[in-house]
């Protein structure tokens, strides 16, 4: 695929070609075609943000079950992103258009994932669980499923009725009843391919295959798609370097793989004017717990180490704290403690300056993710920054969220996913229960969260960019991307 430059190119709808089959799909090939780099830029954030969805309800939900298949339903229509995903075959034609995004952004997002272990494991779990939904989707249009094996060479082929016969003694112990056995197609597949249907006891094993039926059937599919894509991505990890030679598709690569594709929150002219005076109530109710956290260690010792009062620091400007505001706040907590006023005007007020772009190269600076706090600095003994889900000691977590009003069955919810190193999607869910909302918002900010917390407050109606693709400087690139 090439992402062009020159004249105006048409749309990926109408210029990558590939003959349309179905919404399930193995991705065996790249696309062949050309389109602009602000369209390549906004199919792969759209992608990203679905399979951050799909992370999210995952995390909250019993997979495949109704209510994480109808939260999955409602969330992706208000999105509105990757039309085919939801369409049915038999009451929908399939939009080739949408078909055509739904491949590029999957081979876009796979140069952005395929360079470490870590990032290889998300992308494959989100795209398997994106896979399944798909095909629970088509699973009763046999039209479809023989059409998709027979595309991707894939000869499973239910068992002979003797064959049956001669298993279904074995079938009836497993609980299967003789009329609706008779009636169920089987496949005879290796067990190693259906090894979560063997744990869970849902299939006969004998001399090393798996007798599948065609509820799960599905198993089987995933299971190949995972390790297709799996060396799929190692091979294109030994050749990701040349494609990022050119610094415009690294720098998006990037943020992808960092998950910082919202606002940077370096320029605050648009946003609500607030005073020193506010912060205390702001703090309680619309801060995430890492700047609650630092907000209340400045009021009780009045001083913060250098991590501390850097992250606070950024992140009360980014949501919209002046700098006379932000000079007076820090003047009147470090006063209070051991600092004379001269003595923070000498060593501390040039730093806040320096952070607004009003000294040295006056570079406006930008306030941390969630994932450089999560991974930079580790806080040690005085210190109070970093990510209270993933920094904090379990006990002590345990304590805050108490103290901050959570439930136990809150705090239990949310220590489930800070134990299972999911950091972002239990400040995610202390969010919710926080504002008390169905709402599902993906936390990838700290001002982020802010925002969305205000907006909720105020009626929907504070001012922020709602469309996060437009942080991303598009500019016209040529790049050959094989894979």
């Amino acid at each position: 695929m090439i992402i062009g430059g020159g004249r105006k190119q048409e749309s990926v709808s109408r210029n990558i070609k590939r003959e349309v089959v179905s919404p399930l799909l193995m991705y065996n090939s790249p696309p062949d075609g050309r389109l602009e780099f602000d369209e390549f830029a906004s199919v792969a954030i759209e992608r990203f943000s679905i399979l951050q969805m799909f992370e999210t309800i995952g995390a909250r939900y019993m997979k495949g079950g109704n209510d994480y298949l109808s939260k999955l339903d409602t969330e992706l229509r208000k999105l509105g992103f990757l039309k085919t995903i939801l369409c049915s075959s038999k009451d929908t034609p399939i939009d080739e258009a949408e078909l055509n995004k739904d491949i590029v952004s999957h081979f876009i997002l796979r140069l952005a994932f395929c360079q470490t272990e870590e990032l290889k494991r998300w992308f494959i779990q989100q795209e398997c669980d994106l896979f399944r939904y798909k095909l629970n989707r088509i699973q009763n249009d046999q039209a479809i499923i023989e059409k998709f094996l027979q595309d991707n060479d894939l000869l499973y082929v239910p068992i002979t009725d003797s064959e049956k016969d001669g298993i279904m003694d074995s079938l009836i112990e497993m609980g299967g009843s003789p009329n609706v056995i008779k009636n169920t197609h089987y496949f005879k597949i290796n067990f190693l391919e259906v090894l979560d249907l063997v744990k869970t006891r849902r299939v006969l094993v004998k001399k090393g295959f798996a007798y599948v039926t065609i509820a799960d059937f599905g198993s089987v599919l995933t299971h190949v798609f995972r390790t297709r894509l799996s060396k799929s991505l190692a091979t294109l990890s030994r050749h990701i370097k040349e494609i990022e030679e050119d610094q415009r598709i690294s720098d998006l690569l990037k943020i992808l793989r960092e998950r910082d594709i919202g606002e940077n929150y370096s320029d605050t002219t648009a946003r609500d004017h607030l005073t020193a005076e506010s912060l205390d109530s702001h703090s309680i109710k619309s801060f995430p717990m890492c700047m609650r956290n630092l907000h209340e260690a400045l009021k009780s010792n009045h001083h913060l180490r250098h991590y501390g009062r850097l992250q606070y620091l950024l992140f009360l400007k980014g949501i919209g704290l002046p700098l006379e505001e932000s000079l007076k706040f820090w003047r009147n907590e470090f006063s209070k403690g051991s600092i004379s006023v001269d003595k923070f005007e000498k060593e501390y007020a040039y730093n806040i300056r320096h952070s607004y772009g009003k000294e040295g190269k006056r570079t406006s600076y930008t306030p941390y993710s969630c994932l450089k706090i999560i991974t930079s600095h580790m806080p040690g003994n005085n210190d109070y920054h970093g990510c209270p889900f993933k920094h904090f000691e379990r006990e002590f977590l345990k304590q805050k969220l108490k103290q901050y009003g959570r439930s136990q069955d809150e705090t239990n919810q949310i220590m489930d996913h800070a134990d299972s190193n999911n950091y972002q999607i239990a400040c995610q869910r202390y969010f919710e229960f926080a504002h008390k909302t169905e709402e599902i918002v993906p936390i990838n900010h700290p001002n982020q969260y802010f925002e969305q917390s205000m907006r909720l407050i105020n009626g929907n109606n504070r001012p922020g960019r709602q469309n996060p693709n437009q942080s991303i400087k598009m500019e016209h690139i040529k790049i050959e991307m094989t894979q």
